[in-house]
């Protein structure tokens, strides 16, 4: 009976990570959309929802760790802390950006945290695919996050239209959303 308990718990968190998750990936969708139409440059509603993002890749890492996605062994380990301390630096990059203390351009976070994410999504992406410990195509959602820069300049060149990169990087975070959201646990 307690083993039952104890897996619809972790379920339970784990589903609410994904859901979050999937929220953070929408929110940098809108504001991509709104940089896009807008012709890019500051936008406080664009940067605002980008703090909400970062927290939502935050939770995505969480309930990739509480699933145990990429195994328990260092290099799990490693992935998922240096994946997390990027996305924390980016959170607090754009909450500096929204308060004024800098603007995109001059901040000192922006170009490292950014490097950092891209780093650590291909850490948490073969750490996953080492461990196989998650099913099916959910072991490289991960790799969507990195693959999302190629993809906006392969989009921009095949239809002409340019697209900022978060509207991407966004739909690569629905995904991995999705993916620790419906990850069954027996």
């Amino acid at each position: 009976m307690e083993t039952t308990v104890d897996t619809m718990t972790g379920t339970g968190q784990h589903r609410l990570m994904g859901a979050l998750t999937i929220a953070g990936g929408l929110c940098y969708v809108i504001g991509g959309v709104i940089l896009t139409t807008t012709g890019g440059g500051s936008n406080q509603i664009a940067n605002a929802l980008g703090v909400l993002w970062a927290l939502g890749a935050i939770c995505g890492l969480i309930g990739i760790g509480l699933l145990g996605a990429v195994g328990r062994g260092v290099l799990g380990r490693v992935a998922l802390a240096i994946a997390t301390l990027a996305y924390v630096l980016v959170a607090l990059d754009a909450i500096l950006i929204v308060a004024g203390v800098f603007d995109e351009e001059a901040s000192p976070l922006f170009a490292i945290s950014r490097l950092g994410t891209l780093v650590g999504m291909v850490l948490v992406g073969i750490a996953a695919v080492v461990a196989r410990r998650w099913p099916g195509w959910r072991r490289f959602s991960p790799f969507a996050v990195p693959l999302a820069l190629p993809v906006v300049i392969a989009f921009g060149v095949a239809t002409g239209i340019e697209v900022f990169v978060p509207v991407f990087i966004g739909l690569a975070w629905i995904v991995i959303g999705y993916a620790v959201w419906s990850t069954q646990t027996h």
